[in-house]
């Protein structure tokens, strides 16, 4: 479903949104650059939740797996991709090891490039950066704060 809860429609280019649609879930992925607080966000978001809804997540960076260990303890179903940049290959080979309908969230914690955020099958897009990162990220992330 979509954020408004009117399904998104069908799109053959992307398998992962038929997936997601057909879960009574809300999938979110949270992009951005290395070190601009998408993991520590995600962490926090699950331990406000814990006991509240049932939340998945997925962590795509080269460090993966440190963060999916770091959020697993507030979350139901925890998944680490250890990769440089997502793609949906990566979505794809790791959705289904999730029980999406014992979800009520998804979120995906990937790091976004310079030309545009990825499109997994997420129903909102969430742009994280950091001024501690340096005050020329905005400009550099122009293309994923247009489409966040």
């Amino acid at each position: 479903m979509s954020i408004d809860g009117a399904p998104l429609p069908h799109n053959p280019r992307v398998p992962a949104r038929d997936v997601l649609s057909k879960a009574s879930l809300l999938a979110v992925g949270l992009v951005g650059p290395p070190g601009a607080g998408k993991t520590s966000l995600v962490e926090a978001t699950a331990r406000q939740l814990r006991g509240k809804a049932r939340l998945g997540v997925i962590t795509v960076n080269p460090t993966a797996e440190r963060d999916a260990d770091r959020v697993s303890r507030y979350c139901d179903q925890v998944e680490a991709v250890c990769a440089a940049r997502a793609d949906l290959d990566a979505i794809l080979s790791v959705l289904p090891r999730f029980n999406l309908d014992e979800l009520d969230l998804l979120l995906m914690d990937v790091i976004a490039p310079l030309n545009g955020v990825p499109f997994f099958g997420q129903d909102v897009i969430v742009a994280v950066l950091s001024v501690g990162a340096g005050d020329d990220k905005a400009p550099l992330y122009k293309d994923l704060l247009v489409q966040a």
